[in-house]
């Protein structure tokens, strides 16, 4: 997965959760589709860093609906910190 193909879309702030959400394109957003696939998806379109919870979640498109799933995945976790980083400086 590459940095690039991460564009920031929306920090949602609810009470006490702070949440980044980031659309994702090109080879990663290939290579989360592959990983994250079930019947009838259409691909992974978002991802979403939670900073109070300290977990990633994973937007996956199907045809006529979406959901959201908790991903354990610790390279990905590290790019959308260092994205967020980066628009705080």
């Amino acid at each position: 997965m590459k940095k690039e193909d991460f564009e920031f879309k929306e920090k949602s702030t609810d009470d006490e959760h702070e949440d980044y959400w980031f659309k994702v394109s090109g080879e990663s957003q290939l290579e989360l589709t592959r990983e994250y696939d079930e019947y009838e998806m259409v691909s992974v379109v978002e991802c979403v860093y939670s900073k109070d919870e300290d977990i990633v979640g994973i937007k996956r498109q199907f045809l006529f609906n979406y959901d959201v799933i908790i991903a354990y995945n610790p390279h990905l976790k590290q790019i959308l910190n260092d994205l967020i980083d980066s628009l705080s400086s």
